[in-house]
């Protein structure tokens, strides 16, 4: 799958156009796979097309072993809602901070403390957008 790794290779140079194009010669029954869809989730992201990151999302979420992307749906659903900044990141919080608590009274930890600890540290710094968080989580998360 050379069109697939040379689309992660744009995405590392921050050029999700491009990635996008070597999806596209992927050829069509091919872009259902788990890998693709990961990748095309990234560009979405990058491209800031929340309907299309929700649609992957849920795609990946249908395949087993089953996602563990609970916290980037929890982060596009305050996104894509009409709620003013601050108190999305207000609840936001509050969410992220509920996850780490089920966390640890849970011996499974159901969310990826990784992303759990960095949404939090991330929320705390009032300068970064809830849009750049969303794109940390997609990039850094492997989305299962």
């Amino acid at each position: 799958m050379r069109h697939l790794q040379a689309a992660e290779g744009w995405l590392e140079l921050g050029d999700w156009q491009s990635a996008n194009a070597e999806l596209e010669k992927i050829s069509a029954p091919m872009r259902n796979h788990r890998d693709v869809l990961k990748i095309s989730c990234r560009i979405y992201v990058k491209a800031k097309k929340w309907e299309m990151v929700k649609k992957v999302i849920h795609s990946l979420s249908q395949m087993p072993p089953g996602i563990r992307a609970i916290e980037l749906m929890v982060l596009l659903q305050h996104l894509t809602g009409n709620e003013p900044k601050e108190t999305m990141r207000d609840r936001l919080y509050g969410a992220f901070q509920a996850m780490k608590i089920l966390n640890k009274q849970s011996s499974e930890q159901p969310y990826n403390p990784e992303v759990v600890l960095g949404v939090l540290e991330r929320l705390k710094d009032k300068s970064i957008p809830v849009e750049d968080i969303v794109e940390w989580v997609a990039s850094t998360s492997p989305i299962e």
